[in-house]
Formats: C-alpha cells, structure tokens, sequence
C-alpha cells in the first residue's frame, strides 16, 4: 500500500518473498512491487535508474511503516517492533548511496510527485534515461530536475 501512495496504481502482481523477517519483508515488498510498477510501465529499461528507485522506495517504506506501526495488525503481537523497523532504517540510510539517500528524501518531502518517476521508462534510450527529452515532455520540470541532479552522469 506505501507504494501505491507514492507510485500510484500498480498491476495486481504475484509478489514472492524470501523472508519472514517484517524489516526484511517491508523492504523486499516494496522493491518488488517498485519493480513491477516500472515492468507495467513497458519499454525499455534504465537498470541503474531504476535499481535506485527500488533500493529509496524500500528505504522510504521501511520510515514510513515505523511511524505507521502502531495502526498495524502486526503491532498487537509486538507493539515494540517499530524500534526495530527504525533501527534497521538507520542502518540501510548509513550504508544507502547518495542517490538513494536524496531520493529517498525526495519521496519524503514531495510523495505526490513519485508516479512522474515511472515516465522514465518512455524516456530511456540505450538503457540510459535522456533526462533531456523527459524534460520537454513533463508537467513537473522541477521533479525531473531534481531527479536529474541525482543521477550521477558518466
């Protein structure tokens, strides 16, 4: 659901998971599911690109779930774990790259802005995104800028 919110509407997908740890499954979930929202998407794909963009919505779904936690079925059998959650959100931030860190901020500050992010599929060319060609063409210049200013350029 944490990333519906900021994705918008994601095909109904069959999503495997390899964990039975909630921190584990909170961040595996969400990176499946940024995953499957970019495969709905169709044409050609950015990997680096897009691997950033799983690797910050997992980081920002596991922030969200710990402020979320007490709302959760979950939280009546361990209503400490969002400690748990927040530990381990730490831990992915420190060891996060910078890319994942700022757009991870990103969601945080502008979350209506993210579904912009799936239009990146229509601007990728050779496996790269052409930030160039995605600016002409969006209603949020100031969102594609800044995902611009993130990526970093070879």
């Amino acid at each position: 659901m944490i990333v519906q919110e900021i994705l918008g509407p994601i095909p109904e997908t069959d999503i495997q998971l390899t964990t039975t740890d909630t921190c584990d499954m909170i961040a595996e979930c969400a990176g499946k599911l940024t995953a499957a929202a970019f495969d709905a998407a169709g044409g050609e794909a950015d990997r680096d690109f897009e691997s950033m963009v799983c690797d910050a919505v997992a980081l920002y779904s596991l922030s969200v779930s710990a402020v979320r936690w007490d709302i959760c079925d979950l939280a009546r059998d361990d209503p400490m774990y969002k400690g748990q959650i927040l530990m381990r959100m730490m831990s992915e931030t420190s060891r996060a790259s910078y890319q994942v860190k700022a757009l991870s901020g990103e969601f945080r500050l502008t979350p209506f802005r993210a579904p912009e992010i799936i239009n990146s599929r229509r601007h990728t060319h050779g496996g790269k995104v052409d930030f160039a060609e995605w600016l002409e063409s969006t209603d949020d210049r100031q969102w594609v800028e800044n995902l611009w200013a993130i990526v970093v350029h070879p």
